[in-house]
């Protein structure tokens, strides 16, 4: 079915917590202001001695909600949370949760700051647990929806856009038969191979697997070392580059660039695996292919 396509789709997850403080922030100054300008829920009908300041204080619910769930729910469920297998279902899902800890908390703050003062008062606790649950919902279940739809279709598009711009630059390089040596930590095992050879440095825990071209057959190589220390030895060839926190990849040997909306993958000849481009390293693996 369409929907159950489209909630599968890949969607970007946010890791910076400085952004996710900032979006929780402005979410929170978003709600408290719409409650105190536009007033919904009967809320002209409200007696509170500090009106403005109760309003806004449902604002820092949102805000505290959210960085329970942006924050705090990622380490305690981080299955759920896995980066690489987010999808905009999983996103919906989240901003489900964040809503319904929202409606939860804004019981008790109702409770303590408004005794339960109209319009939240109800002669229930479940009349209460609804009314809040729809208000919240109300206010941002559907928009927010939508707006996880849009942003999703959107990056989508900029990055097949870019992935296709990118696929158009990519040419042949005639690189040097120069020779690049990458050595254990210890230095006592080393492969030496020409740089037009390498394909790809994946780091596997303690080790590193290099695959490159031998005789027109992949050929992979384990050797004990660090993705760091081995970016070490790379960095002085411009295009054997780190593009993710797990690999090094050689751009002259590049087959393919696609593109979803958590980002950019790329394709080399005789890989079974497509190579992920970390989102903070995209912009530069994009120039460095382009130019």
């Amino acid at each position: 079915m369409p929907i159950f396509k489209t909630l599968n789709k890949p969607y970007p997850h946010e890791e910076s917590i400085k952004k996710k403080i900032f979006i929780a922030a402005l979410f929170g100054v978003f709600i408290g202001l719409f409650l105190l300008i536009l007033k919904p829920f009967d809320i002209p009908n409200l007696t509170h001695k500090h009106k403005t300041i109760f309003l806004l204080g449902y604002g820092f619910i949102t805000f505290l909600s959210m960085l329970i769930t942006f924050v705090i729910f990622p380490v305690i469920f981080k299955k759920f949370h896995n980066k690489e297998k987010w999808t905009t279902g999983k996103e919906i899902i989240h901003i489900t949760t964040t809503l319904f800890l929202i409606a939860l908390l804004n019981i008790p703050y109702s409770a303590v700051f408004c005794n339960y003062c109209p319009p939240f008062e109800t002669e229930t606790y479940a009349g209460t647990l609804i009314f809040s649950m729809m208000s919240v919902f109300i206010l941002g279940i559907f928009p927010v929806s939508i707006m996880v739809l849009v942003y999703q279709n959107i990056l989508l598009k900029k990055n097949i856009k870019n992935a296709e711009i990118a696929i158009q630059k990519i040419k042949k390089r005639s690189t040097p038969q120069e020779k690049i040596s990458i050595y254990s930590n210890n230095k006592r095992n080393m492969l030496s191979i020409n740089i037009n050879q390498l394909l790809v440095i994946e780091a596997n825990g303690n080790y590193i697997n290099v695959y490159y071209e031998e005789n027109d057959k992949l050929i992979k190589e384990m050797i004990r070392n660090t993705l760091k220390n081995t970016e070490d030895i790379t960095e002085k060839h411009s295009n054997i580059i780190r593009c993710h926190k797990s690999y090094i990849v050689n751009l002259s040997k590049l087959k393919k660039v696609t593109g979803n909306a958590q980002g950019y993958k790329l394709t080399f000849n005789h890989l079974s695996f497509t190579v992920p481009v970390s989102r903070n390293l995209s912009k530069k693996i994009l120039n460095q292919i382009q130019n």
